[in-house]
């Protein structure tokens, strides 16, 4: 079958036309799908040849083939080929070695070529292709016209704007590298498997990236190159998130289906981010208006959720909608892993519960909601509604049959807010953005007991809100075609509450605070290409705090030196401040509520100040990539919380490290070797009786010296299989105030371990079938995934407060299988 005798909107009939034709002359009814052939023409008279004749002319003109079904029944069926071609550049014709298509906007594949041949296998004339790689405008049409053009792909290269090419699959698909400002930007739609998920949770996905780790084994603990939780910036459609997840931080508090891109930095801010002094983690949504109306049910053991998008109006105005809750019965064996995870060492674990008390009314409940209204009266403007709802809440009877006691406690998050955001392009060289937020969070905690004479109950009660107001305005203008300027104006207020009070027996305020402050701040950024291989991005950021009467500035400089297309260098030195923060024991414990309240920054609580260096080398050639990050953090005035008769103190904490990445990818396999070896040292000033303060270092309690993951991604055929080894060094031993340990019996509590504790390890599996053929109108995958699959017993640290003393060490996350199906229509 030539390629001249076929053609996709090259000649009169449509084959569509065809078939009705001839099913009225023939009395017969043709089976196909209309969206796979209506492209196709040819040219077709109706004669008084037969209806065999006539299938046979289509066949030879087309590549099509025919079944008889019945009496009068005919399926048409597409016949399937492989499409080879050849990818070149433009200018030079130098064949291109790296390359990734996507067929029918399906999520794409890398592939490379043999004997300078690329195949893709299984194609029809009228699928749609786009072909992509690094440093090259992507070029899209269809097998038919590439066909028709010999099966030659000419890539004109991106030499006007080097700095938003992005490294594509920069440890597999979905994740990415921009050369301009160094972040990594995951691109939901097209993500990968990967190993330990199913169902693309967002926090489990970034810990694949070099440098971010959770080191207590909860996905949304994240510390970004030894930043803890509250060092880093984590939005959602610019929503503040001021907590780690959904049930103390053990699954992400977002529908991954309704997430677009996700950009990570990890070690230096632009001049248009503030606020926190080590990375930041930006959630974005769908940002253009639904094309069709489509329907996503999703269902695990432990969560289940819908997603909708329905365009109102078309190209004109949509709606995006999503939400999730958990599905709470008998505790699947998931939930049960983070159960014992979160509660270990608690009044409510399997050790405590095994004497004479009696767990009742155990509830665990949590849903996230979101969505977004999307409106685009022209080109050129752009306005949206963005809304987030998040809700945790968590109960538990204790009841002693002995004594006939109950106690109670209750725990309840809750964090809201919206985005009202315009875009407008003013000119050819002129866009404008203006956004504002509105958000709100609350913590909120009661216990009860009953009182010493035996009338009433005791009751404490524990809250803390964040109220954050947030406007901005942003101007980017392009002064030539290799240099930009980014201008702006962000103003936030912080309204912050913390009360902890008890009645009862003994009322009294054992702690009441609140705090209200506005920063104003100006940034302006210059980015420059010279010439085709240097990239130089500088800014400086102003701040002024209400409180104190404070002013800040934070200069910014990003650097990036193409040696060619395959190899870069690159260097970022940045400064930032931070005026919200939380203080942390010497402990992972975030059940242990006091981890998890908010303070806003004044006269006894110092704004926290950050400088960050980073230098590296990025080589991307053919099968291989490499990478390659130092950097050093330092950031001032932490703080160690104080205890009984110890003051709260203040210090500094210094990281330094090396991020390294080895991929190697070959006959449609990957697999990559992330190491990280860092230190986190802090630095403390001690009050003496006599004489200037003392300095006390350490080890941060969360250090980590040695992280090394390997992993391996494989599809087979509807199949995607992902397994991930990771072996990591044990934290610093850290015994527990003496005065926090619990024993009535004279038992000496003696940790076994000095130093750090042993190496940590386990093995993580994943695998999803898509079940739906590849051009069905539906989308129906099953996924399975487990953690830890040889139940590996970690140590993550000594426990801090409440020390039983025949139970002080607490241990990562066991054997945690899953399930998930999600259908899409």
């Amino acid at each position: 079958m030539g390629a001249g005798q076929w053609g996709v909107a090259q000649s009169r009939a449509s084959i569509i036309e065809v078939f009705k034709s001839l099913e009225q002359k023939h009395k017969v009814v043709f089976s196909y799908n209309p969206r796979l052939i209506q492209a196709l023409q040819l040219r077709f008279d109706n004669t008084s040849e037969s209806l065999e004749a006539s299938l046979e002319r289509i066949s030879d003109g087309l590549p099509l083939s025919f079944e008889r079904v019945g009496s009068n029944g005919i399926l048409v069926i597409p016949i399937r080929s492989n499409l080879e071609f050849s990818a070149r550049d433009i200018d030079d014709q130098r064949p291109i070695d790296l390359i990734y298509v996507s067929l029918n906007n399906e999520s794409p594949t890398y592939l490379l070529p043999q004997e300078g041949r690329y195949t893709v296998q299984n194609t029809f004339i009228t699928d749609s292709i786009t072909i992509n790689t690094s440093f090259y405008h992507p070029v899209a049409t269809t097998v038919g016209d590439l066909k028709s053009k010999g099966g030659v792909v000419e890539m004109k290269a991106e030499t006007t704007d080097l700095g938003d090419v992005t490294i594509l699959s920069y440890i597999t698909t979905g994740v990415n590298s921009v050369l301009g400002d160094h972040r990594i930007e995951v691109d939901m739609t097209d993500l990968s498997l990967i190993a330990g998920e199913t169902d693309g949770d967002v926090y489990q996905v970034l810990q694949a990236i070099p440098g971010i780790r959770s080191p207590n084994g909860k996905p949304g603990s994240l510390n970004l190159r030894g930043g803890p939780f509250d060092q880093n910036l984590t939005l959602f459609d610019n929503i503040p998130i001021y907590h780690t997840g959904h049930f103390f931080g053990t699954f992400s508090p977002y529908n991954p289906g309704i997430v677009d891109k996700i950009s990570i930095y990890r070690s230096g801010l632009p001049a248009s981010w503030g606020g926190r002094v080590g990375g930041v983690i930006d959630i974005k949504t769908q940002q253009h208006v639904p094309d069709s109306a489509s329907i996503g049910l999703m269902t695990n053991t432990v969560t289940s959720g819908l997603e909708l998008r329905l365009p109102i109006v078309k190209d004109k105005l949509g709606l995006i909608l999503s939400g999730r809750a958990n599905v709470f019965g008998n505790m699947p064996p998931k939930l049960e892993a983070y159960y014992d995870l979160n509660f270990q060492g608690s009044r409510i674990s399997d050790i405590a519960l095994n004497g004479p008390i009696e767990l009742r009314n155990l509830n665990i409940g949590f849903s996230d909601i979101n969505g977004k209204l999307i409106y685009k009266p022209g080109q050129r403007h752009h306005l949206s509604l963005s809304f987030l709802n998040i809700g945790n809440d968590f109960s538990y009877d204790l009841f002693s049959p002995n004594q006939n006691r109950l106690e109670t406690e209750t725990s309840e998050l809750d964090n809201w807010g919206l985005t009202l955001e315009w875009q407008g392009q003013l000119s050819d060289a002129v866009n404008l953005r203006t956004r504002y937020t509105s958000s709100q969070f609350r913590l909120e905690e009661q216990r009860t007991e009953p009182r010493n004479n035996g009338n009433g109950v005791n009751r404490e009660f524990v809250k803390n809100g964040i109220d954050d107001q947030r406007l901005d305005v942003a101007l980017n203008v392009e002064l030539d075609q290799k240099t930009d300027l980014n201008a702006g104006y962000e103003f936030s207020n912080h309204d912050i509450t913390f009360d902890d009070t008890i009645d009862g027996d003994n009322p009294q305020v054992v702690d009441r605070r609140s705090g209200n402050g506005d920063i104003n701040a100006l940034y302006l950024s210059l980015k420059h290409q010279f010439s085709d291989k240097l990239i130089v991005d500088a800014g400086i950021r102003s701040n002024h705090f209400s409180v104190g009467d404070q002013s800040f500035f934070a200069p910014k400089l990003f650097v990036t030196y193409l040696v060619s297309k395959s190899l870069f260098f690159k260097g970022s030195a940045t400064g930032s401040y931070q005026y919200v923060r939380q203080n942390f024991a010497n402990d992972f414990d975030d059940f242990r509520i006091q981890n998890q309240f908010w303070l806003l920054v004044d006269e006894n609580i110092p704004v926290l100040r950050g400088k960050q260096y980073m230098m590296g080398a990025l080589l991307d050639h053919g099968s291989w990539l490499f990478d390659i990050e130092l950097y050093d953090k330092d950031v001032k005035n932490v703080i160690r919380p104080g205890t009984g008769q110890v003051p709260i103190i203040t210090g500094d904490l210094n990281v330094k490290g090396i991020d390294f990445l080895a991929k190697k990818r070959w006959r449609g396999f990957e697999s990559w070797l992330s190491y990280s070896l860092s230190h986190a040292e802090e630095t403390f000033r001690v009050e003496q009786q006599q004489g200037p303060r003392r300095l006390v270092t350490r080890d941060a309690f969360y250090d980590q010296r040695h992280v090394l993951n390997l992993k391996f991604l494989a599809p087979v055929g509807r199949w995607n299989l992902a397994a991930s080894w990771s072996l990591m060094s044990g934290v610093p031993v850290y015994e527990a105030d003496r005065d926090e340990v619990l024993d009535n019996n004279g038992n000496q509590y003696d940790i076994e371990y000095t130093g750090n504790f042993p190496a940590q390890h386990q093995l993580d599996l994943s695998a999803s079938y898509r079940f739906s053929k590849p051009n069905a109108p539906w989308r129906g995958i099953l996924g399975f995934s487990i953690l830890n699959v040889y139940d590996r017993q970690n140590i993550i640290n000594a426990f801090q407060e409440n020390v039983n003393i025949n139970n002080t060490i607490r241990y990562g996350l066991g054997f945690s299988p899953n399930i998930q199906l999600k259908v899409t229509f």
